[in-house]
């Protein structure tokens, strides 16, 4: 037997055994004086109560748990049965006490405490007739069972009563000691689960703790209410703040608001929010000295049982240090692109050279030709005319290069985004590569949605002017190099779209292998000659493309070499 199942069955008897033996005292005075009292027997009552009582009491202090001390305290109860139905000479209402007093052994849930206390009165009855029927006495004390009549049909009758009871109580006992057990062994396996689950709690509980404080000693923690205002805070938010938990508990977050973003970055933020959703991303604010500082952010909402939101959590690191670090970064692969500006403008220098070579020789000849036309007097006829507007467009050819040359040689490392039209861009590029295409007898196509041909969008111009001239420079460096059986050919087509233009560069080569595809858009990779690029073009066409929230690619699905740019046609207000 487990050893909590007998602790648990050896305690039940250690109680009952208790509450049998102030039952038995209990006997002393109703068995020794009230009810031998009107038959004159209170002193052979009184004699045997207390004789009965004082042995249940010596075997209660030495072998009480024992199962020969509940047997005995059986044996006891039918005993003061005896003794009641002696000293009132077997009268019959003595005779229920057994019936009454035997049923307390079933509070000992064991089935063996009832045969010999059932056997005892039954005896009891037996002897008692016998000397009832023959006059035998006692100390002259009458020795008698029933005191309306006797015979051997009574005490079988009594005694078949007996046995029904002691079968029942013996059925109940057994019965509750199966059900008690039962409910130990319940108990016992619900104390063994509520300890692990209170275990696995406790462990939880301490890993949450222990999650909780790592989180409170690096991150910026607060909570607000519905309406934004400031309910809690930590203590990181306090010391990178630089307010104190008063000073903050009931102000509306928006006291640590920089001037770094728009109204619409806010506006998108509560949109979220409101919605149930979590917001992420990098805020900008203010400390109390002025001071700004970033924090990357995520904002929880938070529901009472309803399922509305009640409170919103934010949960934010300092990341100043990283946005300085981007900072310089930045400035560096700014001064990267305007070094890779300069040696693309230096690799096209020999084609500049070329491209107002000839606009001067053509103006040298019309000029010497108008010298001849004024020799001969002939400065008012129709030709001299056109010699001069000859003259006038050949210098407008060459501001227009001149102008091209000059925008992209400016310093773009500080430029903003600004309005302009794609008409604008091609028209700073073309001037500078379209005398080279066409000396390699290479046909340069643009093709610009009509609807765009004034239309402004958002744009770095001088960056992306950069990008435009980057991939003509490769799509004629590839092209010239080889020899094509069809002719030669590069397409600039740009289309328009709901909320974004679609450029796409497209010349007659066979494509780019996909192994390439991957690398191509790396720093310093390049496929061309040794002197003949610097491996940077690319990869700072994909960053500058990428500064205005667009997309750079191949596309795959063209026969030829394709490269595509997509720009929206608005910035949007940036998460900083």
């Amino acid at each position: 037997m487990q050893s909590y199942l007998k602790k648990e069955l050896t305690e039940l008897a250690l109680k009952t055994d208790k509450f049998i033996l102030l039952v038995l005292w209990l006997h002393l005075p109703f068995a020794g004086f009230i009810a031998p009292y009107a038959y004159g027997t209170v002193k052979e009552g009184f004699i045997a109560s207390l004789f009965l009582c004082s042995i249940g009491t010596i075997s209660y202090l030495f072998s009480r748990g024992s199962l020969a001390h509940r047997i005995l305290n059986g044996l006891l109860l039918a005993a003061f049965s005896i003794v009641l139905i002696s000293v009132q000479y077997g009268r019959i209402e003595m005779h229920f006490h057994f019936f009454a007093s035997l049923p307390l052994l079933i509070l000992y849930r064991d089935w063996k405490v009832v045969p010999p206390a059932a056997l005892l009165i039954a005896s009891h009855h037996s002897l008692f007739n016998y000397c009832q029927q023959n006059s035998i006495s006692l100390l002259d004390f009458p020795l008698i069972a029933f005191n309306y009549g006797n015979g051997w049909d009574i005490v079988f009758l009594h005694s078949f009563f007996v046995i029904i009871e002691a079968c029942a109580l013996m059925y109940y006992a057994s019965t509750l000691r199966r059900q008690f057990i039962e409910i130990i062994h319940s108990t016992k396996n619900l104390e063994k689960l509520v300890s692990e689950k209170t275990d696995s709690l406790k462990k939880e509980k301490e890993k949450v703790e222990g999650y909780n404080k790592a989180l409170d000693e690096v991150a910026i923690i607060s909570l607000t209410d519905i309406k934004g205002n400031i309910v809690e805070i930590n203590k990181n938010f306090e010391v990178i703040s630089g307010y104190s938990k008063s000073e903050l508990v009931g102000e509306s977050h928006s006291i640590l608001r920089s001037s770094q973003h728009r109204k619409s970055f806010f506006q998108d933020m509560w949109t979220t929010i409101k919605q149930g959703d979590v917001w992420r991303g990098e805020i900008c604010n203010k400390k109390k000295d002025g001071e700004e500082y970033w924090v990357q952010i995520a904002i929880a909402p938070l529901r009472n049982r309803d399922g509305n939101v009640t409170h919103f959590l934010s949960i934010g690191f300092d990341i100043s240090e990283k946005k300085e670090d981007e900072k310089v970064i930045l400035q560096q692969q700014e001064q990267i692109v305007s070094q890779a500006q300069l040696s693309s403008l230096g690799e096209m220098a020999g084609g500049i050279a070329h491209e107002i070579n000839n606009p001067l020789a053509i103006i040298a000849t019309t000029i010497s030709t108008i010298k001849k036309m004024i020799k001969k007097d002939l400065a008012h006829t129709e030709n001299f005319k056109n010699a001069i507007q000859n003259i006038e467009s050949t210098v407008l050819r060459i501001t227009k290069i001149v102008s091209g040359l000059r925008n992209l040689s400016r310093d773009s490392s500080q430029e903003i985004f600004d309005e302009c039209s794609i008409q604008d861009i091609i028209e700073d590029v073309l001037p500078l590569c379209s005398e080279k295409f066409k000396n390699f007898r290479i046909q340069l196509k643009i093709h610009i949605d009509p609807e765009l041909s004034s239309q402004k969008i958002e744009v770095m111009r001088i960056q992306l002017s950069q990008v435009l001239l980057n991939l003509l420079t490769n799509a004629f460096d590839e092209i010239s190099s080889k020899a094509f059986v069809e002719d030669k050919w590069v397409t600039v087509s740009v289309t328009n779209h709901s909320t974004y233009i679609k450029i796409r560069v497209e010349d007659c080569g066979s494509g780019i292998p996909i192994e390439l595809q991957e690398k191509i858009f790396n720093p310093f990779f390049t496929t061309k000659g040794v002197g003949k690029g610097t491996g940077l073009g690319l990869s700072l066409s994909n960053t500058i493309i990428k500064k205005h929230d667009g997309h750079f690619y191949v596309d795959n699905s063209r026969r030829n070499t394709c490269f595509v740019i997509e720009l929206p046609k608005k910035q949007q207000a940036k998460v900083a």
